[in-house]
Parts: C-alpha cells; structure tokens; sequence
C-alpha cells in the first residue's frame, strides 16, 4: 500500500499521505484475500455523504483499485 501513496502530500492543507480511510481499507481487504480491482469505491464523510476523494488519494486509487464512483 505505501508503495502506491504519494511520497509527499498532494493536499492543500499538507495532510500526510496515508491518515484517510482508503489505505487502510485497501489494506484489510487485501489481508482478506480480494484483489483491489474487484473494488469499486465510494468516498462518504462521517454522516455518509458522498464526497471527492483527497488529491493524496486521486494519485493512487485510479488505477490501483476498481471504478472510483465519487471523483
């Protein structure tokens, strides 16, 4: 997984690569046994909104796992 993230942030306000969930979902589900492209990914924030993914994010998870469904 870290391997995949940004070595620097990407996001406006400096937040480090690697503290939102997607990492550590990637991560489980890959411990699990699934192959990140068979996941389709929707970003909500705490209330279950759907939201853009981070730049940090944009960098990495096109690509590393299936159709991203928010931006």
């Amino acid at each position: 997984m870290t391997d995949a993230m940004p070595a620097e942030s990407q996001h406006p306000t400096g937040r480090p690569p690697g503290v939102c969930g997607e990492p550590r979902m990637f991560t489980n589900a890959i411990k699990d046994g699934a192959d990140p492209k068979n996941i389709d990914l929707v970003t909500v924030n705490p209330k279950g909104k759907k939201f853009k993914m981070c730049a940090n994010c944009q960098t990495w998870v096109p690509g590393f796992g299936g159709e991203v469904l928010t931006g």
